[in-house]
């Protein structure tokens, strides 16, 4: 079915709907873009939170970006170990100023007003969750007197890192993206009052399905490298998760193409959240399917509850970046089609 409603959206995928042309429009065609002609950019609900997960979505895959870089150049080694480390720790941090530049872009186009609280969203949301699962996992660590436990001054050092150094980065980013891109390219092509969208289930629904796709790319190297984190090889771990990310994010490209292209020509207008739900359920599907083989896995090997959770939380931390990456490049492919789109539509 899902191989089936693909093929169907593929099909249709031509600009013919959209383009128009000098006679007059088949009634077919009124009821799908040209109907919502007026509302495709529309302000979309909670346009704060869908802000700050495509900016920490684009901030993440610059990090894992720089970690590949490494990874192709051979830079690893245990001589290097520390120095490494530093790097990428001024990376992630200096990738804030992508990440504000990527809010400030985003929020711009949904047209909304209240930028400080996008700001904000995008400092604390996704960092304020790995906070959460990270302190969590120390606990555990704490609890069990493990050698692997994080010192409290280290978890203060990052906390300070994280609002004396991050915050101001990703004010100055969306401060040059809020100046370049202005009030945004809306204000004029939206309806005063919203169309009615007809089957609004339908969408919704078509969204869910598709981010099957992704999954089922990702499932052969999420067992390949679950095998390896289980069994301690990292370096088949890191082979295996770079594979399947770069996967992931190729098959999300398309996957938000595909959705943009049925929404629009459904006439359905909710193209920010399902282009980006479409692939960034991803991530929640990788973490129901790791805790069930982490755990399985782990109770068959008679391991305690504490190195459990551990992997779980660790499994946690790693699809909500997987998630993050391919709802992001999922929705930057759904925008670029409704833009490309948009400006090949007949003028009233």
């Amino acid at each position: 079915m899902l191989l089936v409603s693909i093929s169907k959206a593929n099909e249709s995928m031509s600009l013919s709907p959209y383009m128009g042309n000098d006679f007059v429009l088949e009634e077919e065609t009124a009821m799908g873009f040209e109907a919502i002609r007026g509302d495709v950019f529309r302000t979309p609900s909670s346009p704060q939170y869908i802000t700050a997960l495509v900016a920490s979505g684009f901030q993440i895959a610059c990090i894992a970006d720089f970690g590949l870089l490494l990874a192709i150049l051979r830079i690893h080694s245990p001589v290097r170990d520390k120095a490494i480390m530093k790097t990428w720790m001024v990376v992630a941090v200096l990738s804030n100023v992508l990440g504000g530049w990527v809010c400030g872009w985003v929020y711009s186009l949904t047209g909304a007003s209240n930028r400080a609280r996008a700001v904000l969203l995008t400092t604390g949301l996704v960092p304020g969750i790995v906070c959460v699962l990270f302190f969590l996992l120390n606990c555990l660590l704490w609890a069990a007197d493990a050698a692997g436990a994080v010192d409290f001054v280290v978890l203060l050092g990052l906390l300070i890192t994280w609002f004396g150094l991050s915050l101001p980065l990703t004010i100055t980013g969306a401060f040059f993206a809020f100046r370049l891109m202005g009030s945004g390219p809306v204000g004029d092509r939206t309806n005063l009052v919203p169309t009615l969208i007809s089957q609004p289930r339908k969408g919704v629904a078509f969204s869910c399905m598709l981010s099957l796709l992704p999954f089922l790319v990702a499932i052969e190297p999420l067992i390949l490298a679950l095998y390896a984190a289980v069994n301690e090889i990292p370096a088949f771990l890191f082979s295996t998760s770079i594979f399947g990310v770069l996967a992931v994010v190729v098959v999300s490209f398309e996957v938000g193409i595909i959705a943009a292209d049925y929404l629009l020509q459904n006439g359905d207008y909710r193209w920010w959240w399902l282009s980006y739900l479409s692939s960034g359920m991803t991530g929640l599907y990788c973490f129901a399917f790791s805790s069930i083989y982490i755990l399985v896995e782990l109770v068959v090997r008679n391991t305690n509850l504490v190195t459990a959770l551990s992997c779980v939380i660790h499994a946690a931390i790693a699809c909500l970046n997987l998630g993050l990456v391919a709802g992001s490049i999922s929705f930057a492919s759904g925008y670029i089609l409704v833009r490309y789109v948009s400006g090949y539509s007949p003028s009233d």
